[in-house]
């Protein structure tokens, strides 16, 4: 019954947001939070139109109660931390509670990606990248194996070390990197999702034996991923195996006949082998 109530009232809600009736819509969802409060992203939703439509005590309330509801999750640290750092973070109190709920979400929820990206966030805009540093090389201490985990870490350590291939030097930024995405891929056996992000991390930072070997582990069983042939051509091409390349090609011209950009590539790597009969074919 509290369902359905709460979905009637998340219905109406949309109805006048869409007719841009922002304040009967915040009274609509407020009723459904009243029904479910541990519909957070409904809660984040609500405070930033209160807040928009002038109303930011009315919002910081209502995420400083959704937190006292949830406190078994990372999620309500995180959006009132947010809110504080976006709307008064001209009081320095304010601000230092902010980044006091950023720490109180890692430390309490240290197998939270989301925790991890928000502290981050914060001190990177707040210029201390020491900071964001030491945070991730202490969450390699974190007992997690869930590869998705980790790999949203990878994503995030690239913010703080920006790998640059083409920056001499890089190597050791990229190292420092690399610790995450072996954890992503040590764990990503049976997530082909985690793997292919991992490949193109690899293949990013021309590590391309590395992603050679991930590529095809994917294609073993997902034989009907032609853009994932074409990631492993590029590979391919990089290293300069070029039999290996060209057979990868035809592999998908094999499949999809029609795929021009293919027999481009073809036409070229014939050309390039002196080939020219085959190149002129393509």
């Amino acid at each position: 019954e509290n369902r359905a109530s709460a979905l009637a009232h998340f219905t109406v809600g949309r109805i006048y947001e869409n007719q841009d009736r922002p304040n009967q819509a915040i009274s609509a969802y407020l009723k459904v939070l009243e029904l479910q409060p541990d519909l957070l992203s409904l809660a984040r939703k609500c405070a930033y139109l209160l807040a928009r439509s002038g109303q930011q005590e009315q919002a910081r309330q209502l995420l400083e109660s959704t937190l006292e509801r949830n406190r078994d999750q990372a999620m309500p640290l995180v959006m009132l931390s947010e809110f504080l750092a976006t709307y008064h973070s001209n009081q320095q109190e304010n601000k230092d509670r902010a980044l006091s709920l950023a720490q109180d979400a890692v430390e309490q929820f240290p197998g939270e990606a989301l925790a991890y990206e928000h502290l981050t966030k914060m001190y990177l805009v707040g210029d201390r990248t020491e900071d964001a540093s030491r945070l991730l090389d202490a969450s390699l201490e974190t007992p997690r194996s869930d590869p998705e985990f980790w790999l949203k870490l990878g994503r995030l350590a690239l913010k703080v070390w920006p790998v640059r291939p083409e920056v001499e030097g890089f190597e050791e930024e990229l190292e420092r990197v690399n610790r995450f995405y072996e954890r992503a891929a040590d764990g990503s056996v049976s997530n082909l999702e985690v793997s292919e992000g991992v490949a193109d991390f690899y293949s990013s930072t021309r590590q391309y034996g590395r992603a050679e070997t991930i590529y095809q582990k994917i294609l073993e069983s997902r034989t009907d991923r032609l853009d994932l042939r074409k990631k492993l051509a590029t590979v391919y091409k990089y290293q300069e195996k070029n039999a290996e390349y060209i057979q990868t090609l035809l592999d998908i011209i094999e499949i999809n006949p029609a795929d021009a950009q293919t027999h481009r590539s073809l036409a070229v790597a014939y050309r390039e082998e002196g080939e020219f009969v085959k190149s002129v074919n393509h």
